[in-house]
């Protein structure tokens, strides 16, 4: 327990005075200890036995003090909790609660550092979404969170980002291109907070008069945080709470209009947001009953493509067609879906079965290597394919191609050293949507002819749409053209 319970237990059980009781504490020795990393504000300790440090009863306690302190690295927990227990490390920034930098608070690199130093959250590189916090299972929950679970949600999430700000921008709540995002290098910052939208706003609530320029006087800002996926609690947006009480209480800042959007939320939490002069915004009231609907169903499809693309790729097109009004430039929609098209064709094609979106680790040095789509012909024939969306004009350039070959070994290293794929025959296959750039033509040539124990292969957006033709389902072919080629 943490000190201030220890000193009243000793107060009540003993009789002591209570300054005897802190001086008591203060010198406590084996097998007593104090927790050294500071979770708790106020620089008070957590007191525990060595036989109970790490067990399940240690981690309770310290959780449920941490909370009724209403300590920063809890309300942290609990804004990870709310985006599914792992988030990019951008967004970490954006839910902990913490400013950048600000005088008499703890910054939010600091959080960070001490909740990983606690075993409350580690850091991890998970391809290309980069570095990664979730949540610790042996400390918070009872399993890691689901990464594919994981992947599907930043689809989604990036298509609310999206949609979001073109909302934002439809209705002139901010400056149309001055709406900034977040993305996987950065959050914006407003003030010393970072959030998942920030506009500047020259609606007159918002706008400040200024001596020096009466026209149009100091601009408001409008922010707005986003969670895609599940009912958030009151404990879920403490973070936020935080974020605008501290605000609120700072001289001469900008006047600002938070939102928050999100799948749903608890009564409990709608009146404290309500209360703090945020707007609860839902994914519903925004973009309509149909929309949230297909944005559910979508992270539950991606968690599950392979099935899918192998027993209803008519869905594909339903995500496509539904979701189109909030896609926005968002590219990462159409780059899961695309990867659920190919999966499906090649086991149309050439049969077999397929696994999309494997993660796979190099059996000597651990590192990862991801598979788009892999086809299985047991124990005779394993294909790999990278599956690389771009948009309409551009090209596959040499950085994007080596980045893939620099994978194959991983990849051919994980697949030799497992029994079921020991003596299959290996191929790498890179299909795009787009054309290949002269350079990045020649490299491949040079790589097919150096590479001879396997089988290296490339498909631009013609070729794709050439073999596509092969398909049964005419449905896909017209939703590559739609999409696709013609973007």
């Amino acid at each position: 327990m943490r000190s201030s319970k220890l000193a009243a237990e000793l107060i009540r059980s003993l009789g002591v005075s209570s300054n005897t009781a802190r001086k008591r504490i203060s010198r406590i020795r084996p097998p007593l200890y104090k927790f050294p990393i500071p979770l708790l504000p106020k620089n008070e300790a957590f007191i525990y036995h060595k036989q109970e440090r790490g067990s399940e009863r240690f981690w309770k306690a310290l959780l449920r003090d941490m909370e009724e302190t209403n300590s920063i690295y809890s309300l942290a927990l609990y804004g990870l909790e709310g985006r599914g227990g792992i988030v990019q490390r951008s967004s970490f920034d954006v839910i902990s609660g913490s400013p950048k930098a600000q005088k008499g608070q703890v910054p939010v690199a600091r959080v960070l550092s001490n909740l990983i130093e606690s075993r409350l959250v580690n850091l991890t590189e998970i391809g290309d979404l980069g570095e990664c916090i979730r949540l610790d299972p042996s400390t918070i929950t009872d399993s890691y969170p689901s990464e594919k679970h994981f992947r599907s949600r930043m689809v989604a999430e990036d298509l609310l980002l999206e949609g979001f700000r073109e909302w934002l921008r439809k209705l002139g709540l901010a400056s149309y291109n001055a709406i900034d995002i977040r993305d996987i290098q950065k959050a914006p910052q407003f003030s010393t907070f970072f959030w998942d939208i920030c506009g500047p706003s020259y609606l007159l609530p918002l706008v400040k008069n200024s001596a020096t320029n009466t026209a149009e006087g100091i601009p408001g800002f409008v922010v707005a945080d986003v969670f895609c996926d599940g009912e958030l609690g009151v404990k879920n947006i403490q973070y936020l709470l935080r974020k605008v009480h501290v605000l609120k209480s700072q001289k001469n800042l900008a006047r600002f209009l938070p939102f928050i959007l999100a799948e749903g939320y608890t009564r409990e939490a709608i009146h404290a947001g309500h209360k703090s002069g945020i707007v609860m915004a839902t994914i519903k009231s925004v973009f309509g009953e149909e929309v949230a609907g297909l944005l559910k169903s979508l992270i539950i499809t991606l968690k599950n493509a392979a099935e899918v693309a192998a027993s209803n790729p008519d869905q594909i097109s339903k995500f496509i067609d539904g979701l189109r009004n909030i896609e926005g430039k968002s590219i990462n929609l159409r780059g899961a879906l695309f990867e659920m098209i190919v999966g499906y064709l090649v086991r149309e094609v050439e049969g077999n079965s397929i696994d999309i979106g494997e993660v796979v680790f190099h059996p000597e040095t651990g590192k990862p290597a991801e598979i788009d789509v892999r086809r299985v012909k047991e124990h005779q024939q394993c294909w790999c394919y990278e599956c690389k969306v771009r948009s309409a004009g551009t090209y596959i350039d040499t950085s994007i191609v080596n980045k893939w070959l620099s994978q194959i070994g991983r990849i051919k290293a994980y697949h030799r050293s497992e029994r079921r794929f020991r003596n299959c025959k290996l191929g790498f296959e890179f299909w795009t949507n787009v054309e290949f750039d002269a350079e990045a033509l020649e490299l491949l040539k040079q790589e097919k002819t150096k590479r001879k124990k396997i089988d290296l292969e490339w498909r631009d957006g013609k070729s794709v749409r050439e073999y596509a033709k092969k398909a049964s389902r005419r449905s896909i072919l017209k939703t590559l053209d739609e999409h696709y080629f013609t973007r």
